[in-house]
C-alpha cells in the first residue's frame, strides 16, 4: 500500500522463511520490539559512519525532484516522455536527508556486478 509496483530479481528464500519473517516483523511493530545489533556489542572497537558512497537507480519524472540530492557522479541517464532514471553515486548521508516520496522519485540500491 505504501509502495509503487516493485520487481525483485534472483533466487529468494522461499515462501514459509519470508512469510515468517513478515509475520516476526509485524509482530515486532505490534510489540514495539526493536531490533538489536549483538555484533555492534562484540566488536567494541566497531565504528559506525554514514560516510559511505552507495551507488543508487533513481526514477523520477522531474529534473527539479532531485534539486536537494546531490549526485556525485552519474554513470547512466534515460530519458523518456513518461519517466526518467539516473544510475549514480550518492552519499548515504545526504540520501538519509532526501526525501523521495514526497517527490515522487523512486530510489534503489544498484550493486555493481
Amino acid at each position: 500500500a505504501f509502495t509503487d509496483s516493485q520487481f525483485f530479481i534472483g533466487k529468494g528464500a522461499g515462501s514459509f522463511p519470508t512469510a515468517s519473517a513478515v509475520l516476526s516483523d509485524i509482530s515486532a511493530l505490534s510489540y514495539d520490539y526493536k531490533y538489536e545489533y549483538k555484533k555492534a556489542r562484540q566488536n567494541r572497537s566497531a565504528e559506525f559512519s554514514n560516510d559511505l558512497r552507495i551507488r543508487l537507480y533513481i526514477r523520477y519524472k522531474n529534473e527539479e525532484d532531485l534539486n536537494e540530492l546531490e549526485l556525485i557522479d552519474v554513470e547512466e541517464s534515460y530519458i523518456n516522455k513518461n519517466y526518467r532514471y539516473k544510475i549514480a553515486h550518492v552519499n548515504l548521508e545526504e540520501l538519509i536527508k532526501f526525501d523521495p516520496a514526497s517527490r515522487g522519485v523512486f530510489i534503489a540500491h544498484h550493486p555493481i556486478y
